[in-house]
């Protein structure tokens, strides 16, 4: 159980972490956040977080970084979805309406759409055929920029087989979260992705989603990856 004053320095924490993906020392978040209580008091707290299992040390410096676990407890009993702007509506559904009749292009210009709303790459599958989008983004974030890092991504994304294992986890057309180690796919423990399933033209089944670093806006790509896979699969249906 997560007492409020944890809850409290464990939502901290994890926004610090989504800014720069550094380690969260008790200073720092007596600093920034209004908790009303000393540094001591913090680092008791964090000590008693990562007992049960939300926080872990970094290796650099005496701060704390939010486990898997702690992401998931952010996003599920702290985070609130931000709506996706009108502006942006719009203009998804506009794009989705004007090519409504053509597979291929509809999902490049909803991939498109969804990279550039995200700041992540986008990443599609639809029975045999893979598609994604906007890799070159990943490299803005300085966790993602190692070579061997990227490779093991590259590599999962030109499997059919590794991303269908996980999009396979999805229930239904539930928007899905899957964290780090989670994807249970060694190296690729740094990345995150959050996607929804669909169905498409004649009948077929498609995912559709972003992958981004640990620390992705889950706030903003959520209601994204919603959003979109719903217009899509509102625009094709009865085709």
């Amino acid at each position: 159980m997560v007492t409020d004053r944890q809850r409290a320095i464990l939502e901290a924490i994890v926004r610090e972490f989504m800014k720069d993906a550094d380690a969260v020392g008790s200073m720092h978040v007596v600093s920034r956040y209004n908790l009303r209580i000393s540094p001591a008091t913090v680092r008791n707290e964090m000590v008693a977080l990562a007992d049960k299992g939300y926080l872990t040390k970094s290796h650099s410096s005496s701060g704390r970084i939010p486990t898997d676990m702690g992401l998931r407890y952010f996003i599920q009993e702290i985070m609130h979805e931000e709506e996706l702007p009108n502006t942006d509506t719009v203009k998804v559904r506009i794009r989705v309406h004007k090519n409504r009749f053509d597979e291929e292009r509809l999902m490049s210009q909803v991939m498109t759409f969804l990279s550039e709303e995200t700041g992540y790459a986008a990443v599609s599958l639809i029975e045999e055929i893979l598609r994604f989008r906007g890799i070159s983004l990943l490299m803005d974030y300085e966790e993602l920029k190692d070579v061997t890092i990227m490779e093991v991504l590259l590599r999962a994304l030109e499997s059919r087989a590794i991303l269908s294992k996980i999009f396979c986890r999805g229930s239904g057309h539930q928007t899905c979260v899957v964290i780090g180690s989670e994807t249970e796919i060694e190296g690729m423990q740094n990345f995150s992705l959050v996607f929804t399933a669909f169905n498409y033209f004649g009948g077929k089944k498609g995912y559709l989603g972003v992958i981004g670093p640990r620390r992705m806006q889950y706030s903003r790509a959520i209601p994204a990856v919603k959003t979109v896979g719903a217009l899509v699969e509102h625009a094709v249906r009865g085709w």
